[in-house]
């Protein structure tokens, strides 16, 4: 029984160096793409480059676009070389070649290899932009949550472009550091797109008085928009307190007093607080009136 449970073990440790190292391998020799985003105006030729550590032998490439929870799309499959006059693949640098751009060709464009173990090695991909997505209506804002209603433990940050034509490409810049946050994309009545890229923070870092930003980049120009925000210091952080705490107080002592005020309201008699108020008297104490009438009296005569 124990040289069973020892054999087991041993099995259990060989398949487990074995699993690592083929993962070690893969993440090694796994494919790349050097451009992170390629802008490309319309009509123009765009290429995308894949590499790897290893050699590609097996490379396809697939397209994904805005729309969120979407499955990328295959555009040229291993051992295709042309897709009509539209595609090609170059065997000799492992990169895609896409003629005569158009707007509806953006989209986020990723090479795969298919691992000895048949499944599929994606790369980060690269994002096409064609043309210009800049439009008369296109704004760009950055969100920052109120400090009365910060999380105790992190923030989140939304840089918003609304009504753009197609893709567009948002960065951040947290104290120097460039970062890309989560996308998600929406789709306007008027048939523009909305991008939303957001990004989590602590809130420690939020309450140091960091700086950050948000670029947005619509075409091929240098040109990008910037919304910048600053984060709080500790000293905004005790005066945002100390003013809730002086709302909460007030807030208190105006439920208090009301409350004492209703408190002594009920508690006097029943026909106090539903008669108006009057004096009980014995009638003969009363001055009594009586209606006359001058018409009845004896006219005197002049």
């Amino acid at each position: 029984m124990m040289l069973l449970i020892s054999y087991n073990l041993k099995m259990n440790l060989i398949n487990l160096l074995i699993l690592s190292t083929v993962s070690a391998l893969v993440a090694q020799f796994a494919p790349h793409q050097p451009q992170e985003f390629l802008f490309v105006p319309v009509g123009g030729k765009a290429k995308i480059s894949c590499v790897s550590n290893g050699t590609l032998l097996r490379i396809s490439w697939y397209r994904r676009t805005w729309r969120v929870g979407e499955n990328p799309e295959l555009v040229l499959d291993w051992g295709e070389v042309n897709k009509g006059h539209k595609y090609h693949h170059r065997e000799d640098n492992s990169s895609l070649e896409i003629y005569d751009v158009q707007e509806e060709d953006s989209g986020i464009y990723y090479c795969a290899d298919l691992h000895m173990s048949l499944s599929l090695i994606f790369s980060k991909g690269t994002t096409l932009i064609a043309g210009d997505s800049f439009t008369a209506n296109t704004s760009v804002h950055l969100m920052v949550p109120p400090s009365a209603s910060l999380p105790n433990t992190s923030v989140q940050l939304a840089c918003v472009a609304s009504a753009v034509q197609h893709m567009v490409h948002i960065t951040w810049n947290i104290s120097g550091t460039c970062q890309k946050g989560r996308i998600i994309a929406m789709e306007e009545p008027g048939g523009t797109l909305t991008f939303l890229s957001y990004i989590t923070i602590p809130r420690d870092t939020w309450y140091q008085g960091m700086s950050l930003s948000c670029q947005v980049k619509f075409n091929s120009s240098p040109t990008a928009v910037h919304r910048q925000a600053t984060g709080l210091d500790a000293e905004d952080e005790g005066s945002h307190s100390t003013c809730f705490i002086l709302a909460l107080t007030v807030c208190l002592l105006l439920f208090l007093l009301l409350s004492t005020h209703l408190y002594w309201v009920w508690r006097r008699p029943v026909n106090a607080r539903n008669a108006p108020w009057r004096r009980e008297a014995n009638p003969q104490d009363e001055i009594l009136y009586s209606h006359l009438d001058p018409r009845s009296f004896p006219q005197r005569r002049q």
